[in-house]
């Protein structure tokens, strides 16, 4: 049989159970090969092979371990600076109260355990050039006012007594927090005594370790102060 020729040209076939063959400038391809591709095609949808859904699974789980550890290391990461500010607040207020007593008051006295505590006395007369404790009289009430580094509750801490003008001694109060051990106080008081011509002055070293937990940040703190009244 002999197809009327069109724009594409159709080449005769041998009966009529095949198919007519599209004959398309140089190149021709047969009408029932394209049939069959897009048979092929459906009949070959499929899901997913055990080894992908392996391969898809194992990266969601790379994927999720790496976001956990990032999270677990932010969350470190924001304890240790919260633990660290909460720490400095608390031994800025113990420095700050130490600042404040030592500018107003007069009689810097070194090392609470040696001498009458009213009476000036610099470090450099003791054995060692610095002290771990520190007193000084306030000027308005004669009190007598005590700073040392004590052991509180396993911990090194640092303690506050106020004496009266008539010797009597009130409660010590515990200055830092519980979660900060104090490694390390120093007071160094020069020019104490009235008789000399330097104005009284203390510096104060302080190094602390706050810990949380596993969570631990060191701190470290230095002043000095210069008694305000002039040597009379």
């Amino acid at each position: 049989m002999i197809v009327p020729k069109s724009r594409n040209t159709l080449i005769p076939v041998k009966n009529t159970t095949e198919s007519p063959k599209i004959r398309n400038g140089a190149k021709g391809i047969s009408l029932f090969i394209v049939i069959d591709m897009v048979h092929y095609k459906h009949m070959h949808k499929r899901g997913f092979t055990l080894v992908e859904l392996i391969v898809a699974l194992g990266l969601f789980g790379l994927i999720l371990i790496m976001a956990i550890s990032a999270l677990l290391n932010l969350s470190k990461n924001n304890k240790f600076a919260q633990n660290s500010r909460e720490a400095l607040d608390n031994l800025d207020f113990v420095m700050d109260d130490i600042v404040r007593e030592a500018r107003f008051g007069t009689n810097y006295h070194c090392d609470i355990s040696v001498g009458a505590l009213d009476t000036p006395l610099d470090c450099n007369t003791t054995a060692k050039a610095y002290a771990t404790s520190f007193s000084l009289t306030r000027l308005k009430t004669n009190e007598v006012v005590k700073y040392a580094m004590a052991t509180i509750g396993g911990k090194s801490g640092i303690t506050k007594q106020i004496i009266s003008s008539t010797g009597v001694a009130g409660a010590i109060q515990t200055m830092t927090s519980d979660n900060v051990n104090v490694e390390l106080l120093k007071f160094m008081v020069t020019g104490s005594p009235q008789e000399d011509l330097e104005q009284a002055r203390v510096l104060i070293a302080l190094r602390a370790l706050a810990k949380e937990g596993k969570v631990s940040s060191k701190v470290n703190l230095q002043t000095t102060v210069t008694q305000r009244a002039t040597d009379s």
